[in-house]
């Protein structure tokens, strides 16, 4: 949940708050005006949140998320795997007469994928939905295991 104020605004997930302004005053109001109406202190500038990483410099501002990706690699045992310049071949075909596989790794792998579309990586989506109509495939799944 957001809400925008001027040049402020304010990100809410749970118990993360995240505010985001142009203008220094404008912060410091409303942060002492949340801060006398809820209980909550300050982390200082934001390094991570919901799993981005965030580096921020005078010049620039950087999100990722490679430590989530790393954990992911580690997580489906697939850490040693090469890294690629597409993230599927274009042309690749699966066997719909494949033995259908009953382990829910394929689910799991599937929805972190999705996460990792949405939040900074716009550029697997093909791939991610392409193997999301295949996520029962034995061949495919049993990769994972």
């Amino acid at each position: 949940m957001y809400f925008i104020k001027g040049d402020i605004i304010v990100a809410l997930f749970v118990d993360d708050i995240c505010l985001f302004y142009k203008n220094e005053n404008e912060f410091h109001s409303i942060k002492e005006l949340l801060m006398s109406q809820y209980e909550m202190r300050d982390l200082g500038p934001l390094k991570k949140f919901l799993g981005l990483n965030i580096v921020h410099t005078a010049e620039s501002l950087t999100i990722d998320n490679e430590s989530y990706i790393n954990y992911l690699l580690k997580l489906f045992r697939i850490e040693d795997a090469n890294p690629v310049a597409t993230p599927m071949e274009n042309k690749i075909k699966f066997n719909p007469e494949a033995k259908p596989y009953e382990g829910n790794k394929c689910s799991q792998l599937i929805g972190c994928l999705m996460y990792l579309t949405v939040t900074c990586r716009p550029d697997i989506a093909y791939a991610t939905v392409r193997l999301s109509q295949f996520r029962s495939l034995k061949i495919f799944c049993s990769l994972l295991e």
